[in-house]
């Protein structure tokens, strides 16, 4: 157990690396504060199976997340940089003090993160805070950005 929080750490350290060095100098400075404070909320207990497929070109993405335990589905427009073509399965993992209720009914924006065999998608309320992320192996040409998107579920 401590070696997979230890490997968690890791993969949220490198992600708020990542997320500062994007958006430093493009976006509010107080909202790159928020949101490097709430990827420290990120909790690894709770998480659901997904598949997502990222589909676009240069500098436009189209994501879809299917969460395979609720029938729940997050569609995004992303703008960013890459090749966009990518298929993943992985989890969807809560951050602290949210629940995944809260992911399907607060998120209004995200963030991916995209590489061959890796990726990643940030999902934040209208505050920047970040309610849940996903972490997923996958085969794909990469893309990095951001934009909206919303869930829809069953229910």
């Amino acid at each position: 157990m401590s070696n997979k929080l230890e490997l968690n750490h890791q993969y949220i350290n490198e992600i708020k690396t990542h997320f500062q060095n994007q958006y430093q100098g493009k976006m509010d400075s107080e909202f790159i504060e928020n949101t490097l404070k709430s990827f420290d909320t990120l909790n690894s207990r709770q998480q659901h199976t997904i598949t997502l497929s990222l589909k676009g070109f240069l500098f436009y993405a189209y994501l879809e997340v299917d969460d395979l335990d609720t029938d729940a589905k997050f569609t995004g427009n992303a703008g960013g940089v890459g090749l966009g073509l990518s298929v993943a399965d992985g989890s969807l993992y809560t951050a602290g003090g949210f629940s995944f209720a809260d992911i399907y009914k607060q998120t209004v924006s995200f963030q991916v993160n995209s590489l061959p065999a890796y990726f990643n998608v940030n999902f934040f309320n209208s505050k920047s805070q970040i309610l849940g992320h996903v972490q997923a192996a996958s085969i794909g040409l990469g893309f990095v950005g951001g934009g909206k998107g919303k869930w829809k579920t069953k229910s």
